[in-house]
């Protein structure tokens, strides 16, 4: 036994090379039963090291948010305030790993954790942090970029080719969206015969109206629709927009398909 810091560690336990594990910002797996001082030994190294000591306790009701943190709102201030979970920590211990949340439980509560801190501080943006600093994350931006223009000018090229006259788009020179004006006859709101047969050619949009306060008389238009290639694979683009365009053609009967060259010219 030796007593390092006030707290008294095993030899047996010692044995890792644990500031050296430290040193190298590595992950140290410390097996052993109950009550063996694992994190006596934990807040040890902390110490002498002169760093911060978490401890995260996995359990099955254990949250992302126990994890990151979250933000709460001050009602002093009238903003949101990030409280840091316990992973910000210099030195983290995970204890019992084996009792963690089920996998297949994983993802959806981190979906829910992202729909309820959108937009806060949170683990992500200090690894983006990392990736500014060393440079890679202009690399990756530049890619982004290459992929989505080549995305968006082919949604663009089969809009020109598929969609009867009378529809209009933008050209957008950023963002992942495409915005589309047809007729006022046509109905594109969520509970419309055309986001119905829509889905059922296994297409979907956002509604217009969704992006629309009401005007002075309470009216929204209800004749607009947002398509995203940001997802979409390429290659399933044209077919994606050849049945939204059959789509619209069934409701305008008499409209007809428009040449690119008019396409262009009405944009």
């Amino acid at each position: 036994m030796v007593h390092h810091q006030g707290a008294v560690i095993s030899r047996d336990i010692q044995r890792p090379p644990l500031h050296e594990v430290c040193m190298c910002r590595g992950h140290l797996l410390i097996e052993d039963v109950p009550g063996t001082g694992k994190t006596v030994l934990a807040k040890a190294i902390a110490r002498s090291l002169g760093c911060s000591f978490r401890r995260i306790q996995f359990t099955p009701d254990l949250l992302p948010s126990d994890v990151t943190g979250l933000s709460i709102y001050n009602q002093k201030t009238r903003e949101f305030e990030f409280r840091q979970g316990p992973v910000f920590a210099n030195v983290v211990l995970v204890d019992e790993v084996n009792r963690a949340m089920p996998r297949s439980l994983l993802e959806p509560v981190l979906h829910q954790k992202g729909n309820h801190d959108f937009g806060s501080a949170n683990l992500c943006q200090q690894i983006a942090l990392e990736a500014m600093r060393d440079g890679s994350y202009g690399k990756h931006l530049e890619l982004l970029k290459t992929e989505y223009r080549k995305k968006r000018d082919f949604m663009l090229a089969s809009l020109s080719r598929h969609m009867p006259k009378g529809i209009h788009w933008t050209h957008p020179h950023g963002g992942l969206y495409i915005w589309l004006t047809l007729p006022a006859s046509i109905d594109t709101s969520r509970s419309s015969r055309m986001f119905l047969e829509s889905l059922n050619h296994h297409v979907l949009y956002v509604p217009g109206d969704y992006c629309f306060q009401p005007d002075e008389s309470g009216q929204i238009p209800r004749n607009h629709l947002r398509l995203s290639f940001g997802q979409v694979a390429i290659e399933n683009i044209d077919d994606g927009i050849q049945r939204l365009a059959s789509v619209i053609q069934t409701l305008t009967p008499n409209a007809h398909r428009q040449s690119p060259a008019v396409a262009e010219a009405r944009r």
